[in-house]
């Protein structure tokens, strides 16, 4: 059964002195940049890599840097046509400036950047997660892996731990058009499945959010620079948002049935993992 089998068959500190002469507004932004930093685990912005646009990084070394200050930067494996580092950028205001994205420009070849076996990222324990990005995908034949964890938990259930993907499903039975889905494996070990309302645009750059509690997830999209992100769907979770399991991550492809697949096509920007389950008002690209 190929990666396509799944619409049919998966139907689911400040000290007291040094306080006190700040003002509130000033305190306030200190504990929220505090907070922030805490819970993000992983953010891979591609803006500080150090590769020149048009380039690609080292293959084999930790070239795509985690601005998170957690340590968990990412390499690319080896072969021709890397991603490369791009100035095609969304245009929509964040808290950060943003110049640059990563390119992925073969069709069906797979070269996915992804994280070293050794690190704590792979085996962290995510009860409640945020997982976001940003896509421009350029052709969607096919599954096309945004971010992805690696394993197979049920081996009579083909789909990851986790994977993002932007697809086209098959034609027949039902042509339902290209839709962002995400794909896990809940803290229970129960199959999950999101996807969007509508139908997306192949050549546009939208914004991903997945924020899993406890007990729900939940799928948000922004569609346009001067909207704010839409709730395309809410489903119910047992056991928290994550399978306990060690599996490394990956950005730029997905996983099926016990081996990596689904390669990207196009760009993708500022993928984050926060720990715990953020609010609207603290997503990447909330800011109007």
């Amino acid at each position: 059964m190929g990666p396509h089998g799944f619409w049919m068959n998966f139907s689911f500190g400040l000290n007291r002195r040094s306080a006190s002469t700040l003002s509130l507004p000033c305190l306030l932004a200190l504990c929220w940049s505090s907070s922030l930093h805490a819970q993000t685990v992983a953010w891979w912005r591609f803006d500080d890599d150090g590769v020149p646009t048009g380039t690609a990084a080292k293959a084999m070394t930790n070239a795509y840097q985690d601005s998170s200050q957690q340590g968990n930067a990412l390499r690319r494996n080896e072969g021709a046509h890397p991603p490369e580092s791009s100035t095609n950028v969304p245009d929509w205001k964040m808290e950060k400036s943003n110049t640059l994205s990563l390119h992925f420009p073969t069709k069906m070849q797979s070269m996915e950047i992804f994280s070293e076996p050794n690190l704590a990222l792979n085996s962290l324990e995510l009860p409640e997660v945020t997982l976001e990005g940003a896509f421009q995908c350029e052709g969607s034949e096919y599954f096309r892996g945004i971010l992805c964890k690696d394993g197979q938990p049920n081996p009579s259930f083909p789909f990851p731990l986790l994977q993002v993907v932007f697809t086209r499903a098959d034609p027949d039975p039902v042509n339902i058009g290209e839709h962002l889905v995400v794909q896990w494996t809940d803290g229970k070990g129960t199959g999950r499945m999101l996807k969007t309302i509508a139908p997306l645009a192949v050549g546009r750059w939208y914004a991903f959010a997945v924020v899993m509690t406890q007990t729900t997830a939940s799928l948000y999209v922004k569609h346009e620079a001067k909207k704010e992100y839409q709730l395309e769907q809410v489903v119910p979770i047992e056991g928290g948002a994550l399978l306990n399991a060690t599996g490394r991550w990956a950005v730029g492809r997905g996983f099926f049935d016990g081996k990596t697949d689904n390669p990207y096509y196009g760009w993708l920007d500022e993928i984050r993992i926060s720990k715990e389950a953020l609010p609207k008002e603290k997503f990447l690209f909330h800011h109007p």
